[in-house]
């Protein structure tokens, strides 16, 4: 392209670029190799970023969902998503919440078809509590 700018605003003419075609061709060659070998890499970390943002993206939707099936009716639901990482086919989920969260063996199976490969889930729990709030009632039955 710079030659081609020289050529319009009259830097050099035609005749001497024919003149140095063979120098012309080969720093054209050094230039594509040389955007060819960056290529690759940058190509290959694409790939791989769009990769870990598809799978972080799959579980995170799995995730709501395992809440949202656990917890369908409450709002705020009592166990809310704290950190989420993929890392390969481990899914470690921390959550942070005043009620224990649920059994983990169906979020396997939803992160499992959400992803499209077998993956196995580590569910951290931070437990939260609530202060200022009067405790739920208490069904009690005395023995009499």
């Amino acid at each position: 392209m710079a030659g081609l700018v020289f050529i319009v605003v009259g830097y050099t003419s035609w005749s001497r670029l024919h003149y140095r075609r063979n120098r012309i061709r080969s720093a054209f060659a050094i230039v594509v190799l040389g955007v060819v070998l960056i290529s690759i890499p940058l190509a290959l970390t694409a790939s791989s970023v769009f990769s870990q943002n598809a799978d972080l993206r799959n579980a995170s939707a799995a995730v709501d969902d395992w809440l949202a099936l656990e917890f369908p009716d409450q709002d705020p639901r009592p166990v809310r998503v704290n950190t989420l990482t993929v890392d390969g086919d481990i899914v470690i989920v921390q959550l942070v919440g005043w009620e224990e969260p649920p059994d983990t063996d169906e979020l396997t199976t939803m992160l499992t078809e959400s992803m499209g490969r077998t993956v196995t889930s580590s569910v951290r729990w931070i437990e939260e509590r609530l202060t200022g709030v009067a405790p739920p009632a208490v069904d009690t039955e005395s023995d009499s």
